[in-house]
């Protein structure tokens, strides 16, 4: 009985033995396996940075740093004021660049940034030409703010186009005949920004109904005065004066164009009239 007890201890711990061995062995596979994986990965990882290089010093030789896609002319289409050099000065290019390598983008971005440009467009003409499309804004009124202060402004005329933007006269330029606004406090008034003053806006929209309507040749337009109040005072040629609300600017115009034409059936013209109620508009006459 004893020696039966003692065989089975051996072969107890022959097969933990084996066990231990097997275990050892398996590790050493799986370990290698790891490794073998690790550097097939890093090898397709170096394959393609190395596609990567050669992929980006072949676009270098062929478009970059090619000689045929090298400026020899920009073309500048525009029909404002803005000079050509200006342009370009601005959007930092130049003939001698290379065009495969501009970004456009930042072009049109450089020089939409400019005051007194509404849009940009440039595209490459290949394989050595870039245009340049400019939409410059187009002043429609000329706005002349004052100072809470009282103090002199540094600027005292800007100009402002239909959609509000405001931008400067150019140095030394006679100031343009354009309707000109009062009454409006000068930190509204920043260069190269737009105007979000109501009243201002219903000015410019009045502007605009006042062009296609009939009434555009009873209105002296080279004052329109701001009120605090929201109302907006126009002036007739014979010094009548004439107050919009800033809503309903249609309906004011239709009421002034009827007042207009029955004073002059009547041998009259409007020296006063408040177009800011719906009804009963208070209007006084004098005669011609």
């Amino acid at each position: 009985m004893r020696k039966k007890r003692k065989n089975s201890t051996t072969k107890t711990k022959s097969n933990v033995l084996n066990v231990q061995v097997v275990s050892k062995t398996d590790a050493r596979k799986l370990y290698m396996q790891a490794g073998l994986i690790v550097l097939a990965v890093s090898t397709i990882v170096l394959v393609c940075f190395a596609v990567h290089l050669a992929t980006k010093t072949l676009f270098s030789a062929m478009l970059y740093e090619n000689e045929r896609f090298t400026i020899d002319e920009i073309e500048v289409l525009n029909e404002g004021e803005l000079a050509r050099d200006e342009i370009l000065r601005q959007a930092d290019v130049y003939v001698g660049d290379n065009l495969m390598n501009l970004n456009l983008d930042r072009i049109v971005d450089e020089i939409e940034a400019m005051p007194s440009v509404a849009k940009a467009r440039v595209e490459r003409i290949l394989p050595s030409k870039l245009r340049i499309d400019v939409d410059e804004r187009q002043p429609v009124a000329k706005i002349t703010p004052y100072s809470k202060t009282g103090s002199r402004l540094a600027q005292e005329v800007y100009y402002i186009d239909s959609e509000g933007y405001v931008m400067k006269p150019r140095p030394g330029e006679k100031i343009k005949s354009l309707p000109n606004i009062i009454g409006v406090e000068s930190s509204y008034v920043i260069e190269g920004f737009r105007i979000k003053r109501t009243e201002v806006l219903s000015v410019l929209n009045l502007l605009h109904l006042a062009d296609m309507s009939a009434v555009k040749g009873e209105l002296d337009l080279t004052r329109i005065e701001i009120e605090d109040s929201g109302h907006i005072k126009l002036f007739t040629f014979d010094q009548g004066t004439i107050t919009f609300k800033t809503q309903d600017l249609a309906q004011q115009i239709g009421r002034l164009k009827y007042l207009l034409n029955w004073a002059r059936s009547h041998g009259q013209k409007i020296r006063n009239v408040d177009l800011t109620p719906r009804e009963n508009v208070p209007v006084t006459f004098k005669r011609i």
